[in-house]
Order: structure tokens, then sequence, then C-alpha cells
């Protein structure tokens, strides 16, 4: 059906000239409406939402004067639009258009056209824009990407701030209510009326304004901050591992109906990746606006594939292969300089992370007090005359102190070490090692079932030196996969969503060259098959072996049609001895041979047999013309059946 719509949208001249592969997710953003009779499509005064173009019924354009009367201006019909100039800039409706029928149109709002361009960025330049194109958001964000796009950048719902402002102003009015009947006190109290109330107000607004919800054209993103306990929460979902997003506004709650703020839950394949973004304004909007992200997503990479796919195919009508696309380059390896580093890059291209040095330094604070006590005991034993007249019993604990402050500086260095994860293109492995076969863990899990990534760091130190939580939850994982300590969290979080959307295009890419490959050896064994040279068009009288090897579909009996006399021979030959004529009667009409359908006769009882191949011909390929003189229908025999003939004539004697 979204076909039938093209040559309504090519109407509009900002669209006309929309080349076909990029025409697919035109037609997805438009939005298919339906208006009752004396219903508005929208009203004056209000702030411009996009373009509308009628595909069925009539809508009036009303304007209100400067005299307060409302006039008719102009009617929209079928085929008509209106308000283009609303798809690239912002403004108000300076008229109102109303339904006067049944009214079935098209929109395009502008935020939709944002989210397009955001995907589809070579349509910039075919739509005129490059100049003064539409945009949600021109933000930035700390984790974002070079190449990524912000739909969408928001905080809760005011009311989910000012729905505290009841309670300092409870205690407000308690404080004036004290000082009144406190009048040698009224002074401070009032003061304290002002200033408790106020920093309780500033405390909420600075929590409420921190929580911020980004929706990108890759990830949806939760940021959530809590001042009182110096913590920071990123939660960080790829739109591609979205399975649901449901928008509820609450009915109980009467602010909600009248503010119109509500939930939108995040679901994932895995329960553990699900999270609530709540007091949210207009939740239904960013539903469809994640939702339609996915799909318009998902027709952009399939148009790609169409695109690629047709070039592909040219190459090899034209007889040549179809060019290899460039691999990525594996990073290098880096060993690093400084013995605590955290980050260190395998030779593989993978990224191997320890726990942040400051782990290292709190465990190796009891060896290395040991170390120095032992360190003081042989300066002591060695300047010390007191020390010197003990003799072998003060070094024999100078050398308790070093054996045992040494060893434990060693085993806290190599468990130290020994924990760390390691970030592959495909694979995450956490590995938890202790000395001696103490310990020994190791749990790896694939990238792909990674559905959820949350970074966190709560504390004072946490945030002042810059490590925390990572926390990854699976598909079909009740719990989550915790490695903590991580240096820069937010940084590895970045990351390993990277890694997904990149293992996500290479495995779409591996899929689609593996069809391209397989249509290739399609075309090559026709090619074969046909005896033509690729580039060059088949003979005539070939087909596809897919044709060739369908059967074909029985023909209609042909209408009896009368036969002219035969003109008798000079010499006529006697009948085949196994034939026998009878005299027709006259009034009978004459006798037609029946055609019968191609293929092998059926009888009850007897199963199918496929027709032998004619000598001289490939199994696959048409079979050869057959030879002068020779009826097409008496080459169709049953086997076992003497052939049938038509009986003759008498006449023809």
């Amino acid at each position: 059906m979204a076909v039938s719509y093209e040559p309504f949208i090519r109407r509009v001249p900002l669209f006309r000239n929309v080349p076909p592969p990029l025409f697919e997710p035109l037609l997805r953003a438009f939005q298919v409406r339906q208006y009752r009779p004396n219903e508005y499509l929208f009203q004056q005064g209000e702030a411009t939402r996009g373009l509308h173009i009628v595909l069925e019924g009539e809508a009036a354009l009303m304007q209100v004067g400067s005299d307060g009367l409302k006039r008719q201006i102009g009617m929209v019909r079928a085929g008509q639009f209106v308000n283009m100039q609303a798809l690239v800039q912002d403004g108000s409706e300076t008229a109102s258009l109303k339904a006067v029928a049944p009214l079935r149109a098209l929109l395009l709002t502008r935020r939709d056209l944002a989210t397009l361009l955001a995907h589809q960025p070579e349509l910039r330049p075919i739509l005129g824009l490059t100049g003064s194109q539409p945009h949600l958001h021109s933000v930035q964000f700390r984790t974002q990407r070079e190449n990524e796009q912000v739909l969408l950048q928001t905080r809760r719902h005011p009311w989910a701030y000012l729905r505290f402002a009841i309670l300092p102003l409870a205690l407000m009015l308690g404080l004036w209510a004290l000082a009144a009947a406190l009048p040698s006190l009224a002074l401070p109290i009032m003061a304290l009326s002002i200033i408790i109330p106020g920093a309780i107000m500033v405390y909420l607004y600075i929590e409420w304004a921190n929580d911020t919800v980004i929706i990108t054209d890759q990830r949806v993103i939760r940021i959530h901050y809590n001042i009182l306990r110096f913590s920071e929460s990123v939660n960080e979902v790829l739109v591609h591992s979205v399975q649901e997003a449901k928008a509820d506004v609450p009915g109980l709650d009467p602010f909600a109906l009248l503010f119109n703020y509500g939930f939108v839950d995040i679901k994932t394949a895995g329960d553990a990746g699900n999270f609530r973004l709540d007091f949210m304004p207009d939740p239904e909007a960013m539903q469809k606006l994640i939702m339609y992200d996915h799909e318009i997503r998902q027709v952009v990479i399939e148009g790609k594939e169409r695109q690629q796919m047709r070039a592909d195919m040219a190459a090899w009508i034209g007889g040549s292969a179809p060019a290899p696309r460039p691999a990525a380059a594996p990073a290098a390896a880096s060993a690093g300089w400084s013995p605590l580093q955290t980050r260190i890059v395998t030779p593989d291209g993978g990224l191997m992370y320890r726990k942040h040095w400051l782990v290292w330094l709190r465990s190796m604070a009891a060896p290395g007090l040991l170390l120095s006590v032992a360190a003081l005991l042989c300066v002591m034993n060695l300047f010390n005359p007191t020390f010197q007249s003990f003799g072998v019993v003060a070094w024999g604990f100078w050398f308790v102190f070093l054996l045992v402050g040494g060893l434990w500086a060693i085993y806290a260095d190599w468990d130290w070490r020994h924990d760390y994860f390691i970030l592959k293109d495909s694979t995450i492995t956490i590995i938890h090692q202790r000395p001696l076969w103490l310990q020994n863990e190791k749990d790896q899990v694939l990238l792909r079932q990674v559905d959820n990534v949350v970074a966190e760091s709560t504390g004072v130190l946490a945030r002042l030196f810059q490590y925390g939580i990572i926390r990854l939850s699976l598909v079909g994982a009740d719990a989550h996969k915790v490695f903590d300590f991580v240096p820069h969290p937010l940084t590895v979080q970045g990351e390993i969503t990277r890694r997904q959307s990149l293992l996500k295009k290479r495995e779409e890419e591996e899929r689609d060259r593996l069809e391209r490959e397989r249509l290739g050896e399609y075309f090559a064994m026709y090619h074969e098959m046909m005896g033509s040279v690729p580039g060059t068009m088949p003979p005539a009288a070939a087909v596809p072996p897919a044709a060739a090897a369908a059967p074909s579909p029985a023909p209609r009996p042909a209408a009896p049609r009368p036969r002219p006399a035969p003109a008798a021979p000079l010499n006529p030959a006697p009948p085949p001895a196994p034939l026998t004529t009878t005299p027709r009667d006259a009034s009978r009409p004459p006798r037609v041979p029946q055609q019968r359908p191609p293929g092998p006769a059926m009888s009850p009882g007897r199963p199918y047999a496929p027709p032998p191949t004619p000598p001289g011909s490939v199994p696959g390929l048409p079979p050869l013309p057959p030879p002068p003189g020779l009826d097409s229908d008496s080459r169709r025999l049953d086997s076992g059946r003497p052939p049938r003939f038509p009986a003759r004539r008498p006449d023809a004697d």
C-alpha cells in the first residue's frame, strides 16, 4: 500500500528528485492519518509540525481576521499539500485546516525528517538542505561518537521536581508560625525559614537537572546522579537490542493526565537489561521515536544491501568479479611502559583491562608495612649498639619480617595482575586467578549476547580517581556479569557498545557476502549451462534452468475447425494391418483427435514416471526440436500403450 502513496509524495517539489533507493526510507517516515468531518488537522496559532498531503477527501482553510471573524480562504483537495516550509523551519500556523468530509492524509513531521536525515545524510544535497537543514539537537555529550547523531535529549518532567516543593513550603510555613509564637527569636527563625527551604529546593533542582535521557541513532542512554552518595550511573543499550518500548500514562495519577507525563519501559532480550524511564514528558512520542528509529535503521540497512547487490550483479553480468571490501587493520599491540598500566592492547587487537591502581596500592599496604619494619630493623642492627647486643635474635626478626613482607607483596602484586577482563571483537573474558592453584575462574561471554551495559561510580574516591563498576546483562540471564574497580568506566562502557555495533555490522556484511556469492554461483552455472559468454545475452531458444525444469502449463483443447477435403491421391497406399476403418455416419460431425497435456499419462494404481531424456539432449536444458514431419502430439507417448492415431476417413481413398 505504501507504493500507492508515491505519486502523491512526488508532487511535492522537495521530494521530486529523490532516487528510488532512497525513496523507500522516505515513505516509511510518513504517517497515515484519518480525520472525521469537522476535525482539525491543525489550528491557527499552533506550532507548525510538518507537511500534510491529502490522499482522500477535502478540507477547508479557515482564518481568523483582525476583526475576530473566521473566514474560509481556500480548499485543499486530494493530491494537494500544505506546510512544506514547516519541514525546514519553526513557526506558527497562520490558518486552520478543517476536514469537511472523511479525510485521509499523510503527515511528515519535522522531527521524523530530522531522524531520516540523521540516517541518510546523502538525502541532504538531494533535498537542497545543505545550508539550512532540519535538526533536533546539536548537543554534544561526553561519550558521543564521531558519527553519532543525537535525536533527543531530555530530562524528567518538571513535575518530578516540583512535586517535592510541598515539603520545603510546609517547613517554611511552620517556621513562620514558630517565629510568630516566639517574637524574641523571630529574626533568626525567619532567616532559617528562607535558608533551609531554599537549600532543599536547590538540592532537589540539581538532582533533577543532572538526570538526563539521551536517544541517538545508535543508543538509548540514561544518566543518573546522586549528590549525597557522590554516585553516577550510566545505563546504555543499543537501539538494535531494544525488543520493546512500552509507554504508560498512569490513569490513577491526575497530574500525569494533566501534564502528559508517564513511564517508558525499555525491554531487551534479557530481563536483567530492562529498565524504566520515569516521569518522561510525552511518553508516547518517545516510544514512537525509539521504535521508529529502529525501523528506519533496518530500512536503511536493507536499502544499502540492495545497492550493493545491484553493483555486484552488474559486475557478474559483465563477466568480472565484484571488488572485495577492504578489511579493517587490527590494532597494534601496546605493552606499555608503566608497570601499573591498567589498559593494554593485545596483539590480536583486543583490550585488556586490569583493576585500578588504587586496588594494587591498597593490597600492598600491609606487606609494605612489614617491609618497612624489616628495613628499620636492618638499619638499627647496623648502627644501634643496643640492637647489636641482641646479635642473631635481632637479625632473625629482620629476616622474618623481610621474608613475610616480601612473599606477601609478591602475592598481592600477582593477585592484582591476574584479575582482569579482555574485550575482543566477539567475546568478553573475565578472569580471576589466585596463586598456588587456590582459585582460577575464567568466564567468557559472547559479545552478541550482551544487551545492556551499565557503568556505575559511587563514592568520593571513585569520582576523584575515576574508577567504578561495569555490569553486563546477557540475553536469557537473570543476573549481571560484574567487574569492579574498572578505571574510567564510561570509556570502557563506550568501547563495549562500540564493538557491539561493529560486530553487528560485520555479521550483516558477512551474511550479505555469502548471499551474493551464492547468487554469483548461480549466474556462473547459468552461463555454463547456456553456453553463453558473460556480458552477452543468451540465445533466444535458451531458457533458464529453472524454467526448463518446471512443467509447462497444460494447453487448452483446441476448438474444432473445418478441415478441407484432401485431394485423392493417384496411387492410394493400403492402410496398416493393425488398423481398420469404418464407414462414417454422415449425420455425425467429423472426429477430431483429442489433445492431451504434455507429460506422461497417469492411470489409477500406476506411479508417476518422469519422461525419458531424448537422445542428444542434456538434462535441465530445452529438448531438441522434433524431426520434420513428426507431429508434436505424436511424440507424447504413454509407456506401455500403443500410439493413438486418428482414424482414417473413407473419403481419403
